[in-house]
């Protein structure tokens, strides 16, 4: 009802509500405030959807994966849109606008439940408290800000070395009604005497390191980049938490980490490796969370296509940004110091699936209307993403989606390593910053994707459009 009234009240909509759509047979055939209720069968849906000539849904309530996978199967190719309506918390002042109706996303379609946050005693913990988040204007980095914006915070600080992300990340926050003061701090984690500036001035109580680099494939080609930013940023903050007895230091990895193949992962598994030996003597709680979000193939389904996909082939584990910041807070909570947190991210998807399934979300018809073209696997690029080594059990923890590592051995002189990695990584000594990766990360083998077992190669037809001949090739390469 709050959103047939919000469309009928928007006067500069032209949109017409002609139904409501349950799945309750009780409900199904009768009539609210003057709107049929339509039943949710797929079959009686379609009929009903053509008939009249639909051209939008509206969501009005969070169905599952499953439904929700349901309905845009029914739409798609049909010139049939559909929204959601945002949470009741992000309502303006309690009142819900047509111009917050946003897309269906991929994230919704991922084929399974969403994670819910099931510790009550979350919001104890948090409220009040002085929280800084690095990387403050990226992905996760950025929902994790929203999400900590659900809690009376003592303050919330925003550290980022992106003026940009920064600005635009404080004028959405400012538009909500807080009880606590959101401070922007523009700085690089690699330098230190900033980090120790900011520390000391706000004195925090938990803090979410999420400034990294990502880009596999463009980070391949700069070891001294990655070690100074994933190694010594992560270092740097590490070691200025423990001066100013910041309660819990969450650090936010990959699922590359494990057993990797490339700089960016080794060098994210080193940070991981740092905050485990820290946490053996010291008051601050050290927690490390592992996940993958879900990739954008937007920008190109919009630009008409190609879209791109390295193989046919690959698949990755996948969770949507508000879930694995969802996790990430509730491991903070949970956590003691030490650990590394694993999130229970469901099912490996093909990336040609997902694919497939944007473009059909907007619209379109794939290798139809917008093509396809595979690329082959770029540098350090895994076919296969692993959660946890195989030499690791997993434990359980209180809640259902996340488990925890056992910890690592670690080596007597791996502090003594890390400095000698950050020196080179400082001379700009592209060389043997790759030789001491591989020392101290000994999982760690470059290009590894193009060696290990079940690598597939691609061989193209002239002429022809479709899917190209796969051909196997197994390798006992190490």
């Amino acid at each position: 009802m709050a959103t047939k009234n919000a469309i009928e009240f928007d006067k500069k909509s032209n949109c017409r509500v002609i139904a409501f759509i349950d799945d309750s047979p009780e409900k199904v055939g009768k009539v609210l405030n003057g709107k049929r209720i339509m039943s949710s069968e797929p079959q009686a849906l379609q009929a009903f959807l053509l008939r009249n000539k639909v051209r939008e849904i509206i969501l009005s309530v969070d169905l599952d994966a499953a439904k929700k996978a349901s309905l845009s199967q029914l739409c798609i190719g049909k010139g049939i849109h559909i929204t959601v309506i945002p949470p009741l918390s992000q309502w303006i002042k309690g009142i819900f606008n047509r111009s917050q109706l946003k897309e269906l996303t991929i994230e919704s379609l991922l084929g399974r439940e969403k994670i819910e946050l099931l510790n009550l005693q979350s919001r104890q913990e948090l409220e009040g408290k002085v929280m800084l988040v690095t990387g403050a204007a990226g992905s996760i980095g950025s929902d994790i800000c929203r999400q900590l914006c659900r809690y009376n915070l003592g303050r919330l600080i925003l550290v980022d070395q992106s003026e940009t992300g920064l600005h635009d990340l404080r004028i959405e926050l400012g538009k909500l009604d807080l009880d606590f003061e959101v401070t922007m701090e523009l700085a690089t984690i690699r330098d230190r005497k900033r980090i120790d500036n900011i520390f000391r001035k706000y004195r925090p109580h938990f803090v979410f390191h999420a400034a990294a680099y990502k880009h596999v494939p463009i980070l391949e080609e700069y070891p001294s980049e990655v070690a100074l930013t994933n190694v010594l940023g992560t270092k740097n903050l590490a070691d200025a938490a423990i001066e100013n007895q910041v309660e819990k230091f969450v650090m936010i990895s990959t699922d590359k980490a494990v057993n990797p193949t490339n700089l960016m992962g080794a060098c994210k598994r080193i940070g991981e490796i740092y905050v485990q030996a820290l946490s053996e003597n010291s008051r601050t709680q050290f927690i490390t969370t592992n996940g993958s979000v879900v990739p954008l193939f937007k920008q190109q389904i919009a630009q008409g296509g190609p879209v791109t996909v390295t193989h046919p082939d690959i698949t990755r584990y996948f969770m949507t940004i508000p879930e694995a910041s969802s996790l990430v807070l509730e491991a903070a909570v949970m956590g003691r110091g030490g650990e590394i947190f694993v999130f229970d991210m469901g099912q490996p998807v093909k990336i040609i699936d997902l694919a497939r399934k944007m473009i059909q979300l907007a619209g379109f018809r794939p290798d139809v209307d917008i093509p396809i073209h595979f690329t082959g696997l770029r540098p350090g690029e895994k076919m296969f993403e692993e959660l946890f080594k195989d030499s690791e059990n997993l434990l359980p923890t209180h809640h259902p989606k996340i488990m925890k590592a056992h910890k690592s051995q670690i080596e007597a002189e791996f502090n003594e390593m890390v400095c000698e990695l950050v020196a080179s990584a400082q001379d700009y000594d592209d060389k043997t910053v790759r030789s001491m990766i591989r020392v101290i990360v000994p999982e760690y083998r470059q290009h590894i994707a193009f060696e290990s077992s079940r690598v597939k190669t691609l061989t193209a037809i002239p002429g022809n459009k479709k899917e190209p001949v796969m051909t196997s090739i197994t390798s006992a390469a190490k």
